[in-house]
């Protein structure tokens, strides 16, 4: 939101925003995963949600209808390089069994419009929540266990534990990562993992989804059914499987949507995909999912397939806010985890005889193959219900200071 000297009622909620929140804020610039996001204390902000607007698609530099690139803001003009992060000390209203050490609300800002969706999570930012909560002093290490080492030295490394509450989804997850026996701090730079989509290694930052089904719709299946149909255009009818595990999403086979010799690997990378197609499906699913199928954000949706090569146990392609994911939404790759280890959902059906894949009654354990490399994602059951899914990602921190909104 862009406030004009010769609109004077706009104005007016701006100048009362500058009397209560400071410009520039407070902020760090973080990778997480394969996303890059602003990171804010909620003590600089107004409790009032509403009031985020203008300031934060300020702070991404949106609305951009036109050039599509953000240039006036720290976004990057593309979904993943377009998140806020609002981390804070858990309320007294905070509504979970087991008590938490931090609570954070995501952000997607709109690059063409500059509206604020605060409908899901994002996984793959979820990766520093607590790097940045140790950073800010909002919360101390509840506690701390020897950090493994190759060489068997101590390297004044030790392992924090912290759980989060995400508000957008009430749920709970569990961050573990190494962090600097003096300072405190997380150490992000050890070369133990590398991620599909960053180049480099750095340190292992493990996310555990506790009890995560049900993040928007509180039911694993929303339809009530492993697989739904929905029709499209030509009155050509389209199996879907609808899973909302961390965040919902929408999984369909890539057969049914490119079909013949076009179904082969080279759609992961292929930017040419049936947009308008999958939007169709997408808002048909969201309608069986009960949610409301013009956001865009929520729910998202993912094509599947089998390999064609060794290295991985099936192909995955996501769509975020309409276009093609550069890697994959971490939360689609736990909840295709989920998919996984559920009978007769489309994911589990590619999966079905494949040997490599570790589909038992305890869980799941799968790689996917996406563009950039392969992810792997695991999946913990208890009979049908499901207590956890785990992926491991690196962070790494770009800039501390302040940003202007």
């Amino acid at each position: 939101m862009r406030f004009s000297l010769c609109n004077l009622s706009s104005l007016k909620p701006f100048q009362s925003l500058l009397r209560i929140v400071p410009n520039p804020l407070p902020a760090s610039f973080i990778r997480g995963g394969t996303s890059k996001g602003i990171f804010l204390n909620r003590k600089h902000l107004p409790s009032d949600t509403e009031l985020w607007r203008p300031i934060f698609s300020s702070i991404m530099g949106s609305p951009d209808p036109v050039y599509q690139r953000q240039l006036n803001g720290m976004g990057g003009g593309i979904s993943s390089l377009s998140k806020i992060v609002v981390v804070g000390n858990p309320t007294k209203t905070s509504n979970v069994p087991d008590p938490v050490d931090i609570e954070y609300t995501f952000v997607q800002v709109g690059v063409g419009d500059g509206e604020l969706d605060l409908s899901g999570n994002c996984g793959n930012l979820t990766t520093a929540v607590g790097v940045f909560a140790l950073d800010e002093g909002i919360c101390k290490i509840p506690s701390l266990e020897l950090y493994p080492s190759c060489n068997g030295e101590d390297m004044n490394r030790r392992k924090a534990t912290i759980k989060l509450k995400n508000t957008n989804t009430d749920k709970i997850i569990r961050t573990s990562f190494p962090v600097d026996l003096q300072t405190g701090l997380a150490t992000l730079e050890e070369s133990e993992i590398e991620i599909a989509g960053v180049p480099g290694m750095g340190s292992r930052v493990l996310l555990e989804f506790l009890n995560p089904a049900g993040a928007k719709t509180r039911r694993l299946l929303p339809s009530g059914k492993a697989t739904d149909r929905v029709m499209v255009g030509g009155g050509k009818e389209v199996e879907v499987s609808c899973v909302d595990a961390t965040n919902p999403t929408v999984f369909v086979d890539v057969n049914s949507v490119l079909g013949g010799g076009s179904a082969k690997s080279s759609w992961i990378n292929d930017a040419s995909l049936p947009l308008s197609m999958l939007e169709d499906i997408r808002r048909q699913a969201a309608v069986l999912m009960g949610m409301d199928p013009h956001v865009q954000a929520q729910p998202k949706i993912c094509i599947v397939g089998s390999p064609e090569s060794e290295g991985y146990d099936l192909v995955a392609r996501a769509l975020s806010m309409g276009a093609p994911h550069k890697a994959i939404p971490c939360t689609v790759a736990l909840c295709l985890a989920a998919a996984a280890g559920m009978d007769s959902t489309i994911v589990h059906g590619i999966l079905r005889g494949n040997n490599n894949a570790v589909i038992d009654g305890d869980g799941v354990a799968i790689k996917i193959g996406i563009p950039g490399g392969v992810v792997g994602v695991r999946a913990k059951f208890e009979g049908q219900e499901l207590k956890s899914v785990a992926i491991e990602r690196t962070a790494r921190r770009l800039m501390r200071g302040e940003v202007f909104w």
